[in-house]
């Protein structure tokens, strides 16, 4: 399993797991393109775990 971890602080988390799942997206989709490195249309799915 490979899990790229984009975010992880109290300005908002973001992690990728298999280049596939995202689990939270605390931070703006464009520090995920950047971060990522990957396009995000090849996701399957997201994960809120929060909200605030």
């Amino acid at each position: 399993m490979e899990i790229k971890v984009l975010a992880s602080s109290s300005k908002g988390n973001c992690y990728i797991i298999n280049r596939e799942i995202m689990i939270d997206c605390g931070i703006p989709i464009r520090k995920i393109r950047e971060k990522g490195g990957f396009n995000v249309h090849g996701l399957s799915g997201c994960l809120i775990s929060h909200e605030h």
